[in-house]
Order: C-alpha cells, then structure tokens, then sequence
C-alpha cells in the first residue's frame, strides 16, 4: 500500500497558489479507503464502526453544501478497476472530479472548519 496523500508539501501548495485565480479549477481525486474509518476517541462518530467508505461518504454528506455554495460540483465520477498505465502496485476505490469555479472558491472550501 502507498503512502497517504491528505495534504500538499509546502512547494506542491505554494504553486498551486501561483497558479490564475480568476479560472475554473478541475481537480482529480483518487481515492483509496480504509477497510474500518479510524476516529479519535472523543470524535463524533468514533465506535460507529463505519468503513471507510462509508466515513467518505459522511465526509461528502457534511462537506457537500459548503462545496455546493462556493459553485463547486463533481463533473466526472467513477469506480477504479485497473490499472493501464501506472504503478502496478496501485489501487484505487474510487475517482472524481471536483470542478471549482476558481482558485478562490477552493481555498474557501479548505479553510471552512
């Protein structure tokens, strides 16, 4: 299993913030999920037993009307079954688009608690 990619390196994020800010943003999502979600104790839906896809999907439930609000939406959505080309060690759950109407609207979505 490869490393968890969550959050940019400090260049990766400072040259995503040079990029225009006034153009639409499509980003591409890959995503690879926990067989069991991991919560902190204390955390609202630690001992639930939820997978982690099912985590994500509270994750989108929760996270959907800010995304929504900033005129973001998902353009392409799909479930990974090989891979072509690429690291043969590679797996993938699922994939998306995140489509943003500029780097503005992102960067809202990130700093939203």
């Amino acid at each position: 299993m490869s490393e968890v990619h969550i959050d940019p390196s400090p260049a990766n994020f400072q040259a995503f913030k040079e990029l225009p800010r006034d153009q639409p943003i499509n980003m591409l999502n890959l995503l690879r999920y926990r067989e069991w979600a991991q919560y902190p104790e204390g955390h609202k839906h630690a001992g639930k037993g939820w997978s982690g896809r099912r985590a994500y999907q509270e994750y989108g439930r929760t996270s959907g009307d800010i995304f929504r609000k900033l005129g973001g939406r998902i353009i392409w959505r799909g479930v990974f079954e090989t891979m072509v080309t690429g690291p043969e060690a590679e797996r993938w759950d699922d994939g998306f688009i995140a489509s943003y109407p500029d780097a503005g609207a992102f960067f809202a979505m990130i700093k939203d608690p």
